[in-house]
């Protein structure tokens, strides 16, 4: 394959995690567009890299900062923020400030501009794309982060391109394969090994056993065992077992680095549920987990739930209830039988007498 990349010979490769310093957002320096919807479109251009990589280097997204210091050596701040105007005569859109130690990067600002020698800028933080006559921000942050990350520009239509046309979609904010083959020619190619860690289930009581109407929390810790980042990790839980009730069914990890297990947003995926009050005769409920990343790669967790539920027909009523018509346990935590219940029993004896 001919590759159309370039690389400016300077890389993050001396980090044990290439790319862990990470990127900081002076958001509030972006005029005409809400901080909600820039913080947005800028975090997207992270996990494009991250997720579309494939490779051991990983982008965090350091939050926001009132920092305005850009190109100004290694002060431990990789800043991007927004400009009224490019430099006198430039063409640019944006621009990159990189600082090295010999082949080593160690600091680069982004810097977005609000007009150039064409006149006024037009930024959109569309999650769909930019519309026509604006510049997308998103897929320009990619390609200024592929300045930070190693790359000079490409000679194909990749994200590295020297240039770029307002209304651009979101098809074009994807990785090109001569981007991809540039990160792997800097950095080698990762794998992504997203594996179970620690899956735990705590009944209200904590006697290991879910009683009628009681409270299950699960949690469940993953590692990445891998080389390459996972990106945007969701859980969901799910069963058919009509003896438990699903009731928090959805969690986020957020980004998962390599030889990590601890997410970018939590420490670990946590659902809940309810044993049925009706669970009668059932000593175990069974659910599953499961989990996707950016790339909707799937890993599925069983689970088990141990119950203690009265059994039909052999246990007998309970001291704060009752027999029911079908001779099983329906609990009355009010301690008495309600009326309705005994007008249902009386049927039952006369038709046992009389047949």
């Amino acid at each position: 394959m001919a590759h159309g990349y370039d690389l400016h010979g300077k890389t993050w490769a001396w980090q044990d995690l290439p790319g862990e310093d990470g990127f900081e957002l002076n958001v509030q320096s972006f005029e005409n567009n809400t901080p909600a919807e820039v913080g947005a479109a800028w975090s997207l251009a992270l996990d494009i890299w991250n997720a579309e990589g494939g490779a051991p280097i990983y982008l965090p997204n350091h939050g926001t900062t009132d920092n305005t210091t850009v190109g100004g050596g290694d002060d431990g701040h990789n800043v991007t923020l927004w400009l009224p105007s490019a430099s006198a005569f430039s063409s640019s859109l944006a621009s990159s400030v990189y600082n090295s130690l010999g082949d080593d990067l160690t600091d680069c600002d982004i810097k977005f501009y609000g007009s150039n020698t064409y006149g006024a800028l037009t930024w959109s933080t569309d999650p769909d794309g930019a519309p026509d006559g604006a510049y997308d921000l998103t897929h320009t942050a990619v390609h200024e982060l592929g300045h930070c990350i190693g790359f000079s520009h490409s000679d194909v239509d990749a994200i590295m391109a020297s240039s770029n046309g307002s209304g651009t979609g979101w098809e074009r904010r994807h990785l090109h394969d001569d981007d991809i083959a540039g990160l792997h020619a800097m950095y080698g190619q990762g794998q992504l090994d997203l594996i179970e860690d620690l899956l735990t289930l705590v009944d209200e009581d904590g006697d290991g056993l879910g009683q009628p109407g009681e409270l299950v929390l699960i949690e469940l810790s993953l590692r990445n065992d891998g080389t390459a980042p996972a990106v945007d990790i969701l859980g969901i839980l799910s069963s058919t077992d009509a003896s438990i009730v699903l009731d928090e069914t959805a969690a986020e990890l957020g980004d998962l680095p390599p030889g990590s297990a601890t997410g970018s947003q939590a420490d670990l995926l946590q659902f809940s549920l309810t044993v049925a009050i009706d669970c009668a005769g059932a000593s175990l409920a069974t659910a599953e987990i499961q989990i996707t990343d950016w790339d909707g790669d799937a890993l599925v967790v069983p689970v088990s739930i141990d119950l203690d539920c009265p059994s039909v027909g052999t246990d007998g009523p309970p001291a704060d209830g009752w027999e029911d018509a079908q001779g099983g346990c329906a609990c009355d935590h009010s301690g008495s039988a309600p009326w309705g219940t005994v007008a249902l029993l009386l049927p039952l004896f006369l038709r046992r007498r009389t047949g």
